[in-house]
């Protein structure tokens, strides 16, 4: 479950922040403006979306058990080798036959 720790509010129950560097001028009231829209989204919405939280985080953790439990087996792959044309004759070398090694 999630502490209620990882949703802090004031006594007042809303949500704060506190900037301590910000851009100057309109960029940096447009950051203070998102945040404080943030805050206000999440103090509006708190419940649906702890609950939502907690939802993904049972899914989050269940799905981590059952790889745990069925871990991924490698997939045999094909790996092919291609020559590259250099312009100089290759020379071909015939694999021995078996009773032929040393020869």
């Amino acid at each position: 479950m999630v502490p209620w720790a990882a949703f802090p509010k004031e006594e007042s129950g809303t949500s704060r922040f506190v900037v301590i560097s910000a851009p100057k001028g309109e960029a940096g009231e447009n950051a203070i403006r998102a945040m404080e829209d943030l805050h206000a989204h999440f103090d509006e919405n708190r419940n649906q979306l702890r609950v939502a939280y907690e939802e993904s985080e049972r899914a989050r953790i269940a799905q981590e058990e059952w790889d745990k439990a069925h871990p991924k087996r490698p997939v045999n792959t094909v790996v092919t080798y291609f020559s590259i044309p250099t312009g100089q004759p290759t020379a071909v070398k015939k694999a021995p036959v078996v009773g032929e090694v040393g020869k």
